[in-house]
């Protein structure tokens, strides 16, 4: 049995026009017509999913896509030490942000107060990221980096700016870096 239409709520007029369209509209058009929607929604699909980039194998299902790279905040208290190996034991990097478009992707990840890969401990005063490269950009909070105390050599996200803090965590009596940004690349073809 088909479903049939309830036809009740509608006055006997407008179950006349319902009716009369139906019966006026001409039956050839709905093949035609339902073979074109079909095609398009295969070529957005398609095109849609041509634009995704494949997940790395090893990358996190929940981490975020941007610009090249994926990226996952991870809610764990540990020093910048510790959290620089757990991105290494999950594959990646702490997060690196070599331009603006990119700090402001970042910054949107998270309120939290978490850890990226950049450090001076080398050189006072000298930030290279985890992979080598030279800090070039730095929305710093006011007055940072100070190196407080000659032990702040690790940078965070403070208040959606950047701050220098010391590996253990806690840059204010009792205020403590809570996490990390864990970055990884696309997945590199292979030749054969």
């Amino acid at each position: 049995m088909g479903a049939e239409l309830n036809l009740s709520h509608f006055s006997s007029i407008d179950k006349k026009r319902y009716i009369r369209s139906c019966h006026d509209y001409p039956q050839s058009v709905y093949p035609s017509t339902m073979k074109t929607l079909l095609l398009f929604l295969f070529a957005l699909v398609s095109f849609s999913h041509a634009q995704l980039p494949k997940r790395p194998l090893g990358v996190p299902a929940d981490a975020v896509h941007f610009n090249g790279r994926w990226y996952k905040v991870v809610l764990e208290k540990k020093t910048w030490h510790a959290a620089r190996d757990k991105c290494r034991e999950m594959g990646g990097q702490l997060c690196t942000v070599p331009d603006a478009a990119t700090w402001e992707f970042v910054k949107g990840l998270t309120t939290a107060s978490v850890w990226l890969g950049a450090t001076d401990e080398a050189t006072e005063g000298v930030w290279k990221w985890v992979d080598g490269s030279d800090v070039k950009i730095g929305p710093w909070f006011p007055a940072q980096p100070d190196n407080a105390r000659s032990i702040e050599h690790y940078l965070s996200i403070y208040k959606g700016q950047w701050n220098d803090v010391p590996k253990s965590g806690e840059f204010l009596p009792g205020t403590f870096v809570v996490g990390f940004v864990c970055q990884w690349r696309n997945a590199t073809p292979t030749t054969h």
